[in-house]
C-alpha cells in the first residue's frame, strides 16, 4: 500500500509537471507510475506484468526527462549541475527509505502511532501504509530539492568568483620562499 500510494502521489505530481514544462519524458513518468498504481490493486496477470516492467523504467525515464530539460534550457551548465545532484539526492533519500536504518524507522514509527490511534488491525496496517508513503514521497522530493539547489548555488559560486584571487589564496597556503619562486618562473 506504501509503495501504491507513492506511486499515486507521484502520478499526479509528473502528471502536472509534464503539462507545465511541456516535457514528454515527464508524462512517460507519469503514465509508468499510474501503472504501478494499477498493478498494487488489480489482481490480472497482464496488469502485473506491466507493472513489474513500469517499475523498471521509471528511473530511466527520470534521467532523460532531466536530460531533455538539459537540451532545452538556455543555462545548459546550471541546469546540468542542478539537474544531477538532484537525483542523486533524491536516489539516496530513496535508497534510505527503501532499505536503510530511516524507512525502518519511519515504518516503526508509523506503526506505534497508529497503534496509539485505533485498535483496529485492518485500520492500523492501511494508516501505516499511508504515512510510509507519505514519508517516502517527502524523503524523495526533499532529496531532490535540497541537493538541486545545493547544485545551483555551486554553480552561482564558481562563476561569481574571482580566479585571480584564488590564485592569489592559492600562493598565499605556500611558504614564502616557495611563493617566491613560483612568481620567478612565471
Amino acid at each position: 500500500m506504501a509503495n501504491a500510494v507513492a506511486s499515486m502521489i507521484f502520478t499526479m505530481r509528473n502528471a502536472d509537471k509534464a503539462v507545465k514544462t511541456n516535457n514528454p519524458l515527464r508524462g512517460g513518468v507519469a503514465l509508468a507510475n499510474g501503472t504501478k498504481v494499477a498493478g498494487s490493486v488489480s489482481h490480472a496477470s497482464a496488469v502485473q506484468t506491466a507493472s513489474k516492467w513500469a517499475g523498471k523504467v521509471v528511473n530511466p525515464l527520470l534521467i532523460a526527462s532531466c536530460a531533455y530539460n538539459v537540451y532545452k534550457s538556455d543555462d545548459k551548465v546550471k541546469t546540468g549541475v542542478s539537474s544531477a545532484a538532484g537525483l542523486t539526492g533524491m536516489f539516496l533519500c530513496e535508497g534510505q527509505m527503501k532499505k536503510g536504518k530511516i524507512g525502518n524507522w519511519v515504518k516503526q514509527g508509523a506503526n506505534w502511532l497508529m497503534k496509539k490511534c485505533t485498535k483496529n488491525v485492518k485500520a492500523q496496517n492501511i494508516g501505516t501504509s499511508i504515512l510510509t508513503g507519505l514519508a517516502f514521497v517527502a524523503a524523495s522530493i526533499g532529496g531532490y530539492e535540497l541537493a538541486s539547489k545545493a547544485g545551483e548555488s555551486a554553480v552561482d559560486l564558481i562563476r561569481k568568483s574571482d580566479p585571480k584571487k584564488v590564485d592569489e589564496n592559492y600562493y598565499a597556503s605556500y611558504e614564502p620562499e616557495v611563493k617566491t619562486t613560483l612568481d620567478e618562473k612565471a
